[in-house]
């Protein structure tokens, strides 16, 4: 272990038994939700239509409405913004979870893929947590009609965001009971908030808390997914990119006319 890298290592008691038994059991219960999802979409005869695979529709709506998602800044620029965020941030830490995983699993740590965790991963968190505040902002704040039908859905935010600030909780702590090191601001937001905690008592139990139920609420929102709204997640870019093999155009959405047709501005979800 290089000298850097030794920087980052806190030796710290963490509940691995309770943390693979509360993943597993979230995994599980994600999958049944996923197969139970699956299986209705394709007793209502939806499958039937996807049945030749275009390239160019394809890859044209899958710039516009997966990577850009163009079609929601029709209905609203803050709209939008928000669910890039949610999308990116969501997505990004997710990768980056997987990379944590990948590189414990290949035995390659290094310095230059600590840094790389630290900035994007606190990149990523940045990203979501501005996009769920907006989310809450437009919910309580605003009030806008269209979201009086996910009212059921609202703690879900709260769940994710709670996750997402016991996640820079975690990681502010954890730098509290390193020695201090200049490296350590590639992590630009837990490791500043660390530095208010590393007089304030900051002590291993602590992180082994908040390990716990940061682990905890983790595997209650992977399981909730398949149950909520946040499933558009995952479905909406799979939906939307085997629908463009079946519509050789997507101008409805964009305010152009669809082969003679004039496109429904009033369109909504």
């Amino acid at each position: 272990m290089s000298g850097l890298l030794a920087l980052y290592q806190i030796d710290y008691y963490r509940p691995w038994l309770l943390f693979i038994v509360i993943q597993v059991t979230a995994l599980a219960v994600f999958a049944f939700g996923a197969w139970e999802k699956l299986h209705i979409l394709r007793q209502s005869g939806r499958g039937a239509l996807y049945s030749k695979f275009r390239p160019g529709p394809v890859f044209r709506v899958f710039w516009r409405e997966v990577i850009a998602q163009l079609q929601l800044k029709e209905r609203g620029l803050l709209r939008w913004v928000m669910h890039l965020l949610i999308f990116y941030g969501f997505l990004g830490l997710a990768l980056i979870s997987a990379l944590i995983e990948g590189i414990k699993l290949l035995n390659v740590e290094s310095d230059a893929n600590r840094y790389l965790v630290d900035f994007w991963g606190d990149l990523f968190g940045w990203l979501l947590l501005v996009g769920l505040a907006i989310a809450l902002y437009r919910r309580v704040v605003r009030h806008e009609e269209q979201l009086f039908s996910i009212a059921a859905d609202g703690w879900a935010l709260g769940l994710l965001l709670t996750l997402v600030v016991t996640g820079f909780g975690l990681e502010a702590l954890r730098f509290s009971l390193l020695p201090l090191a200049e490296t350590h601001w590639f992590s630009f937001i837990g490791y500043p908030l660390s530095l208010g905690l590393r007089w304030g008592g900051a002590t291993k139990a602590w992180l082994s808390v908040l390990w716990t139920l940061h682990g905890l609420l983790g595997g209650v929102f992977i399981a909730y997914i398949p149950y909520s709204k946040f499933t558009h997640i995952i479905a909406s870019p799979v939906e939307v990119l085997v629908n463009a093999s079946e519509e050789a155009w997507r101008s409805d959405l964009y305010g152009q006319r669809k082969r003679g047709r004039q496109a429904n501005p009033t369109s909504s979800l």
